[in-house]
């Protein structure tokens, strides 16, 4: 059984199967994964909730949306306290390590091949994510933002300079989604992924028309 896609025009309502060669989208979010995502080496990432590991390794829970691991390069796990309000002794697990962030598309692609009840509207909603903005892009859109943000705003114009400066720093350090290969990517998914139309249901449109019942008898008689 494969997922539905549902769209509703005016009063009708048509139902597509949703279809795709299994091989050729596992390809492209293999793409996806290892090549338009970047790498962060911190001395500390949180391990993922649920996940579970043996001295420096991670057995489980920590897979990227390809079963590629999330953390590579481990240099060490350890506990520690968060420190947060309802923390307690050792509560967090550590990761000393380099950890890979795959864009949003990838748990996308992800669903759609995995899930029965996948939801295609995300899928298409994703031509409008701002990871297919390449940093440039936001670094330019950004700093006329700042221009134009008046110094007596200076709540908004803090805001806006802190914001620059996390692109600056994830700019130099190439810690951004790489959008042009990305946008290769959702092209190729999109020739790839096929809507059979399985139903078509037109439904009765609502009526607002009023008429006085003398025209209306007037109009029956001259019938």
């Amino acid at each position: 059984m494969s997922a539905k896609y549902e769209v509703t025009e005016g009063n009708v309502k048509k139902i597509y199967s949703i279809h795709f060669d299994k091989k050729e989208l596992t390809d492209v979010l293999n793409q996806v994964c290892r090549e338009a995502c970047y790498k962060v080496k911190d001395d500390r990432h949180d391990m993922p909730s649920g996940a579970k590991y043996e001295g420096n390794e991670i057995i489980s829970g920590a897979e990227l949306p390809n079963g590629d691991p999330m953390f590579i390069n481990i240099k060490s796990i350890y506990t520690y306290t968060s420190g947060g309000p309802q923390s307690y002794h050792d509560d967090s697990v550590g990761i000393d390590g380099v950890k890979v962030i795959v864009p949003g598309l990838a748990y996308i692609l992800a669903d759609l091949l995995t899930n029965e009840n996948a939801n295609l509207q995300a899928f298409l909603n994703y031509e409008e994510s701002v990871e297919l903005i390449s940093i440039d892009e936001k670094i330019s859109i950004l700093s006329d933002e700042i221009d134009k943000c008046s110094n007596m705003n200076y709540d908004k114009k803090i805001q806006l300079l802190e914001a620059m400066k996390t692109y600056c720093e994830k700019n130099e350090k190439n810690q951004f989604i790489n959008a042009d290969l990305l946008k290769l990517y959702y092209e190729k998914a999109c020739s790839i992924i096929e809507l059979h139309l399985e139903e078509e249901i037109i439904t009765e449109k609502k009526c607002d028309e009023k008429v006085k019942l003398k025209d209306f008898l007037e109009s029956r008689n001259n019938k």
